[in-house]
């Protein structure tokens, strides 16, 4: 191939043009069981994280398949998570966002995952809003919304989603003007035409919000133009 080609394949091209008779997925598994069976700690976290990065076929990797394709139970996985989320919480790509996902899903302890989101929130603000999946307690929901929305940079459209949510949650425990007040910081975070209706025409108080509003808008361009 690179004869006639500068180019080389990767693992991912043999695959694609029937060159090997084997899944490279199943293979690259292969290597995540070996490299979680002979390593341990945040060294483990990290080599696992490597695999799981460098190969572009590699990419919908998920701790779920390594569990279902391992020969037997992965030894110490509690601890495991645990450093695992650790590691991924220094990192600041979308693979990371994905696996951090997955993990606080598997943790399935919305006081950790709290903290988590707390310790994280520069790199990973998203992560707010797997909090919010994982409470119960619309109290707690709430009072989790609110503490997003004073942590996370006002200008990242995650924050817009978490806003939504919390003026839905605000309205469940028939708290109105906590709703008017997440509504107008979805549209701090995300100004789309759509964000400023909703805010407009539910909020009690109209003169009020279309001075935020427009305040809103003002600052923006000041920031950006």
């Amino acid at each position: 191939y690179s004869d006639y080609n500068d180019d080389t394949l990767n693992i991912e091209d043999l695959e694609t043009y029937d060159l090997v008779d084997f899944s490279a997925k199943l293979m690259l598994l292969d290597i995540a069981c070996a490299v979680y069976f002979t390593s341990s700690g945040q060294e483990r976290a990290a080599a696992l994280y490597r695999v799981g990065t460098h190969f572009n076929h590699f990419a919908g990797w998920t701790l779920e398949e390594l569990m279902q394709h391992s020969p037997k139970e992965l030894p110490d996985f509690d601890a495991f998570l645990n450093d695992w989320i650790l590691y991924l919480q220094t990192k600041e790509d979308p693979a990371a966002d994905d696996y951090l996902d997955e993990a606080m899903e598997m943790q399935a302890d919305p006081v950790s995952a709290l903290e988590t989101a707390r310790q994280s929130v520069k790199l990973h603000p998203e992560l707010y809003l797997k909090v919010l999946s994982l409470q119960d307690n619309v109290a707690a929901r709430l009072e989790t919304g609110l503490e997003a929305l004073g942590s996370i940079d006002p200008n990242d459209i995650v924050r817009s989603e978490i806003a939504l949510q919390t003026a839905e949650t605000a309205l469940k425990l028939g708290n109105a003007e906590c709703a008017a007040y997440c509504r107008t910081e979805a549209f701090r975070s995300n100004s789309t035409a759509v964000n400023y209706l909703r805010a407009l025409v539910n909020h009690p108080d109209y003169e009020k919000c279309l001075k935020e509003l427009q305040s809103i808008k003002s600052d923006y361009h000041e920031q950006n133009f």
